[in-house]
């Protein structure tokens, strides 16, 4: 019902918003008015068709997968043309009230104008930004950490965000895994959100287990943390799933090598019995070196205090696409990339998936590589 209810929210208004511009921009009786409304009503009937079934628990079909492909970049589409679209609008108001632009059939050609120039804008950034969610790159950093023993140096893949379900092709998910299988990492990390919403997308498609257990030939050296996605549905079918094709570490602490510790959180989605961290901290030898896999970057200074080496984050997608890769760097302390402070060093990944539109823009799609060297004590 959540989702539901969400979803309603977002066609009153993302499909208002079409409607005010293509009105403000047109003149009555104007051909595309009627293209505007017959658009948004075939969206309605979509959604009250297919989606609505579907957020009630009813079966999907390709049918479903298609079409949300569609409507999501539709829905991305008209948020990046409101922006600049009713910032032009607004000035040209404020124009015709300081009598600068007087006549009326200006201000309405002026409009149009705008409408008409921005909207093949909008498609080419749309299409790029389709174009990065399909292309996923591998991002390397190197990083030093103290280690209590003789120097060693591993490399790890860190991979968050996958967001299995009707919009992350699976050619994505191949491509992600050829990358780290090149790479040849001691280790491969995920991050959370490992599926979007309902698991049935994995259930009925054998190949994506395939896909999530090649990630490394020995099994046990993949290690799954929940995201807030896991927790919205189907919580229980995901989590034997993360057994499967892996270690699911829910508030736990295992040892990768003599002095290194690996800590997996429980997401903050569970706010009831998410263990705190110090008490996970407790159950690591003094002196350790600890990498912490932790799905939301929302708690960096206890991470710091506590004295955390390396934290790995995902969640944010470094907002997936502007003005909301500005929101989340306002919100996070490290919404994206490498940051070192207070002798704790963090890395946010935007993750290789996305959440509800496959429109990347101002940020991609990633693989991360981290070639860590612990430098020896003695």
């Amino acid at each position: 019902m959540r989702m539901l209810l969400i979803s309603l929210g977002g066609q009153v208004l993302l499909n208002g918003l079409f409607l005010l511009s293509v009105w403000w921009g047109t003149k009555k009786g104007s051909k595309w008015r009627s293209v505007a409304l017959g658009w948004v009503i075939l969206e309605l009937l979509y959604f009250f068709i297919a989606v609505v079934p579907r957020l009630l628990g009813h079966t999907r079909g390709d049918f479903l997968r298609v079409g949300t492909s569609i409507f999501t970049n539709y829905y991305v589409f008209i948020v990046i043309l409101m922006m600049p679209l009713l910032l032009g609008y607004f000035i040209i108001w404020v124009l015709g009230k300081l009598k600068v632009l007087e006549r009326a059939e200006l201000r309405r050609k002026l409009r149009s104008w705008l409408l008409l120039i921005l909207l093949p804008i909008t498609g080419a950034l749309c299409y790029k930004g389709y174009y990065n969610s399909t292309h996923p790159v591998a991002t390397h950093y190197h990083i030093t950490l103290p280690y209590n023993g003789p120097t060693k140096e591993l490399k790890l893949a860190f991979i968050t965000d996958m967001h299995i379900g009707e919009l992350v092709h699976k050619e994505v998910l191949r491509e992600m895994a050829r990358m780290v299988q090149e790479e040849q990492p001691d280790y491969v990390l995920v991050g959370g959100d490992q599926v979007d919403y309902y698991f049935d997308y994995v259930r009925e498609d054998p190949e994506i287990s395939e896909i999530v257990r090649s990630l490394h030939q020995d099994k046990s050296h993949i290690f799954h943390v929940l995201g807030n996605h896991e927790y919205y549905i189907d919580l229980e079918e995901k989590r034997e799933w993360l057994k499967e094709v892996g270690t699911l570490l829910v508030d736990s602490v295992v040892q990768l090598s003599d002095s290194l510790y690996l800590i997996g959180r429980d997401d903050a989605y569970n706010k009831t019995n998410r263990l705190p961290l110090p008490s996970l901290i407790e159950r690591v030898p003094k002196g350790a070196t600890t990498i912490l896999l932790d799905h939301q970057p929302s708690e960096p200074v206890e991470e710091r205090s506590l004295g955390i080496d390396l934290a790995l984050h995902g969640h944010t997608h470094d907002g997936q696409f502007i003005p909301f890769k500005w929101m989340v760097w306002l919100r996070f302390e490290n919404s994206y990339g490498h940051l070192e402070r207070g002798g704790t060093h963090y890395i946010t990944s935007s993750g290789l998936g996305f959440s509800s539109s496959p429109i990347l823009l101002g940020t991609l799609s990633e693989v991360v590589i981290i070639h860590l060297k612990l430098e020896g004590q003695h």
